[in-house]
């Protein structure tokens, strides 16, 4: 198992991108469901550092749709808002749990079934309401939606990043990459 670690903290390289999705005490009765390119129990682990009660895995899948084209969790996270399933909000979190708005209350394993059958069945729809990616380039084909309020504010590491970009950029530094 320590071999296995140790490679998991080496090797940082993309494997087919997946969508997840857990459970964690911290933040009872709703369910995380993101993506990533690395390993699920990677990023999974990578949570456990966030949520400390009783992190349990719930769902995890391939997001191809065939070998050319995936989706992001945003596609998961758009079907949920439209089946009315409440989006976890920054007030409802208890003080010192970290916040992410990618939990949605009550949703279990068959919705998110539910929710990838219907990304799936949409693809080729020109007038679908879900994004897809070029597997092969990692860019959105056609149309990418990604919603974003007018107020939207960056997180406190978001915000470090820009401020260290904006620096670099006003010293002259024109080889910046975000």
């Amino acid at each position: 198992m320590e071999g296995i670690s140790i490679i998991n903290s080496t090797i940082r390289g993309r494997v087919e991108p997946h969508i997840y999705a857990f459970r964690t005490l911290d933040v009872p009765f709703f369910t995380k469901v993101g993506d990533t390119y690395r390993p699920v129990d990677v990023r999974l682990d990578e949570w456990r550092s966030k949520y400390k009660k009783g992190l349990e895995e719930l769902f995890r899948s391939s997001a191809l749709v065939n070998s050319e084209t995936y989706f992001r969790d945003y596609a998961v996270h758009r079907y949920l808002e439209d089946e009315h399933f409440h989006q976890l909000q920054p007030d409802e979190v208890k003080p010192g749990v970290y916040y992410s708005n990618e939990f949605y209350k009550d949703v279990e394993k068959e919705h998110i079934i539910s929710a990838i059958k219907d990304i799936k069945d949409n693809y080729g729809n020109p007038n679908s309401k879900y994004s897809y990616y070029n597997a092969v380039e990692r860019l959105p084909e056609g149309r990418a939606e990604f919603k974003r309020d007018a107020d939207w504010v960056p997180r406190k590491n978001q915000e470090e990043v820009i401020g260290k970009f904006v620096n670099a950029n006003e010293d002259g530094r024109k080889n910046l990459l975000m």
